[in-house]
């Protein structure tokens, strides 16, 4: 089962496998809307509409939306030092797996989450032996640049649908990406150098640019 955001790399990981999947049978996704991710509702229209078009291509993917909501008074959220979302989509994720099912999470290189892989795991081995399961946890991409990602998913016609901004204008049915927030502005380098690299194969200046971009994972 691939844990899917909506986002580009997570949207890659269901491109694969559901390709995959038609020739044996269905692959497995599920997401999920909580308060604590950040803009969960432009996230699930960009799954709707990616969802989708796979669908118009014939791709057998069996899709499950969570959805969390709160009420009452206001409990600010304490996340700490470290990352909030493993544990959100961990922890929402293992009742919904069968058995002996493998979880499959999209990160790559440039995540943050390398610096904590072990408690990532730990954390799926100790929830997964309190609930009797046996299965693993699997993350596919490890070796993917975001570089690599976007190539794929533009050349597969699903970038345009991928959602990465991080201060969306407003409109939840047809949000704007803001063009300015981190992630926007490290997609848009992205998409120009590799434009500059097809019309200029030779530049070394723009494929420095690019392994530079991959490994601090900001736009200049």
């Amino acid at each position: 089962m691939i844990v899917w955001s909506g986002g580009c790399d997570s949207t890659l990981l269901l491109e694969q496998y559901g390709k995959v999947g038609a020739a044996w049978g269905r692959a497995k996704s599920i997401s999920f809307s909580h308060p604590q991710i950040g803009h969960s509702q432009v996230q699930k229209v960009a799954r709707q509409k990616i969802l989708a078009e796979l669908r118009k291509r014939d791709y057998e993917i069996y899709h499950l939306e969570v959805e969390l909501t709160s009420e009452g008074d206001t409990v600010f959220a304490e996340p700490g030092d470290g990352l909030i979302q493993p544990i959100i989509w961990l922890a929402m994720a293992m009742p919904y797996l069968a058995k002996d099912e493998t979880l499959y999470m999209g990160y790559v290189q440039s995540d943050d989450i390398w610096h904590r892989r072990e408690n990532l795991f730990g954390a799926f081995d100790h929830m997964a032996k309190l609930m009797g399961k046996e299965g693993k946890l699997e993350l596919p991409l490890e070796w993917y640049t975001k570089t690599t990602v976007y190539q794929q998913l533009q050349r597969k016609g699903l970038l345009d649908l991928c959602w990465t901004c991080e201060s969306p204008g407003s409109g939840i049915l047809n949000p704007v990406p803001c063009g300015h927030c981190a992630s926007c502005e490290r997609r848009e380098e992205t998409m120009v150098l590799l434009e500059h690299l097809e019309s200029k194969p030779s530049s070394n200046q723009a494929r420095k640019a690019l392994s530079e971009l991959d490994k601090t994972g900001e736009a200049k």
